[in-house]
Formats: C-alpha cells, sequence, structure tokens
C-alpha cells in the first residue's frame, strides 16, 4: 500500500482557502442539507445551541438560526466564513457566530456548550491520524448525552478514480473511530447532494456516552 505524503496544516489551510476564493465549490448545492432538516423534524429538535464543523459559505447554519437555534459555525478557510458571514447579513439570519478555525487545533467553542453537532463531509476529510482528535473535540463540545450528526463518503460506491467525489469510509471505519466516545443511534446509506451530481453517503447519528 502506498502512504500518501503528509500535509502541514499550512498547506491544508491554503488548498482549502483557494477553493473558495476560486468558487471551486462542488458540493456546495445552495440548499440546505435535506438530511439535516430531516433529522431535527424527525427528533422534534428545537431551541437547541448547535455547533457546525466546516460551515462553508454558511447554508445550513443560516437555515438553522432561522428556525431558532442558536448556532456556533466554524470553517477551516477563512474566505469561507467571510462569505457565511455576507450571506448570514444579506438573509437577515441571526443567532450565529462565526469562527474561522481549524479544529484540530483549537475547540471551536466552550466544553459541554452545545446540544447538537453537525458536519456535512467534514469528518471524512480528516487525515486518519487525526480523526481521534475530531471525535475528541466534537465529544468535549457536547453536553453529555448530545447528539452527533455527520455525513461522509461510502466506500459502497465503487468508482473508476477515487478522487472523483468525497473522500470515502468504511462503514467499519467510520464506526471504529466514533464508538470510544459515542453510542451509534443510526447508521444509514444515504446520498450527497452536490452541484456534480450525487454521491454515496453514511448518515450516521450518535449520542455522547
Amino acid at each position: 500500500m502506498v502512504r500518501e505524503p503528509e500535509i502541514s496544516r499550512e498547506e491544508t489551510f491554503k488548498r482549502w482557502d483557494g477553493r473558495y476564493q476560486g468558487n471551486d465549490l462542488p458540493w456546495d448545492s445552495g440548499a440546505a442539507s435535506s438530511l439535516l432538516i430531516l433529522t431535527i423534524e424527525k427528533l422534534r429538535l428545537r431551541g437547541l445551541r448547535v455547533l457546525e464543523i466546516g460551515c462553508g459559505t454558511g447554508t445550513n447554519a443560516i437555515w438553522l438560526a432561522k428556525n431558532g437555534f442558536e448556532v456556533v459555525a466554524c470553517d477551516l478557510s477563512r474566505k469561507a466564513i467571510e462569505m457565511a458571514k455576507e450571506k448570514a447579513q444579506r438573509e437577515r439570519a441571526e443567532g450565529i457566530s462565526f469562527l474561522a478555525c481549524n479544529i484540530l487545533d483549537t475547540a471551536p467553542c466552550e466544553d459541554d456548550g452545545v446540544d447538537f453537532v453537525f458536519d456535512r463531509g467534514c469528518f471524512h476529510s480528516i487525515p486518519d491520524v487525526e480523526k481521534h482528535v475530531f471525535v475528541e473535540r466534537v465529544a468535549n463540545a457536547l453536553h453529555e448525552k448530545g447528539l452527533w450528526l455527520t455525513l461522509t463518503g461510502s466506500k459502497d460506491e465503487v468508482r473508476e478514480e477515487a478522487e472523483m467525489g468525497p473522500p470515502q469510509m468504511s462503514a467499519t471505519e467510520l464506526v471504529g473511530y466514533i464508538e470510544p466516545k459515542f453510542q451509534i443511534h443510526e447508521l444509514h446509506t444515504t446520498n450527497f447532494t452536490s452541484r456534480m451530481g450525487g454521491h454515496l453517503a453514511w448518515h450516521c447519528l450518535s449520542r455522547k456516552r
């Protein structure tokens, strides 16, 4: 197996910030995640404090704020946060705290500070050797019994070229990273929607132990 070269924090920031600078955002459909909305409605969640990791241009954070949630939204890219703030202002969405930070280095909120964490396609982009740090940050951010919804690319999607779509994880890999800190509540196959069509994904809802 060929080991992929390690990428520094600075190189990672430049790569993601460059994509937002160039509007190279195939994952940004411009609509709030239907899977997030369905989960919120199914669980009848109301008025909670939510952390969105990898908020991008702010679409999901804005939907949450407009539906009565207090939101902390963070992204590695400063350009993404700038775009998100501008969008929130245009849409008159209040109750969102936007933060540019790398969650691997900086906790985006105080410990036990939120009730629900959401990431759409962020966890699967973290290097394998640091995924445990991501999980730890999520667990620290949540109140006891708080919920984390993560949407990740699925290895069950067969591709001619692995790079043609989001990073992929198997169910075993996903659960292996999450279970030490979380109890799996739901795990099932779903699809990402993007400007370039759909990709097979995992919908994983877990509860902090």
